[in-house]
């Protein structure tokens, strides 16, 4: 019948093909739909990917936070992001007047954007002692104000179209 090395072949072979169903994500019951809806507040988005995953949403619903882990070289890094949706155009300003101030620390560079034909006030923060960039999208669609925050700790820059897609995906879905 079968001898050692053909059972020990065949045992490897089981071992390796459940290794790679589960590293695909096969045992995780997490929901594989590349691109699902998310909630903040009273409005619905999509982040355009898989590319984030969903850490949690704020005990008031005015905010719900992504990361991605990503590593270059071994060396892990992580990409964060927040999106607010703001009850009223005060608190909205006053975010952005905080986040667009200058400080010795940090070097703070605004610009007017349009993506998804939404005009957008874009504010692009760095850490003057580090290679930390933060980035503020603000903007008001449908009546309702919002803001995606974004820490970039150490990002390489070939993540910046990622980046963008997911920036406009959630722009031109949000409601």
């Amino acid at each position: 019948m079968w001898d050692f090395s053909q059972k020990l072949l065949f045992a490897i072979i089981i071992v390796l093909c459940v290794a790679v169903y589960g590293y695909a994500g096969g045992f995780s019951g997490v929901n594989t739909n590349p691109n699902p809806e998310y909630h903040v507040s009273d409005s619905t988005f999509k982040v355009g990917s898989s590319w984030w995953t969903l850490v949690n949403s704020s005990s008031t619903n005015d905010s719900v936070k992504f990361t991605n882990y990503y590593s270059v070289d071994w060396v892990p890094y992580e990409i964060t992001l927040l999106l607010t949706q703001y009850t009223d155009a005060s608190k909205f300003e006053s975010k952005y007047q905080n986040s667009s101030s200058s400080s010795d620390n940090y070097d703070v560079k605004t610009e007017n954007k349009s993506i998804a034909r939404i005009q957008v006030r874009f504010i692009n923060i760095t850490n003057t002692r580090s290679n930390d960039t933060f980035q503020d999208y603000f903007f008001q669609k449908n009546g309702k104000y919002y803001s995606i925050h974004l820490e970039l700790n150490d990002y390489e820059k070939f993540y910046e179209t990622a980046i963008e897609f997911t920036v406009k995906s959630i722009i031109s879905t949000i409601n």
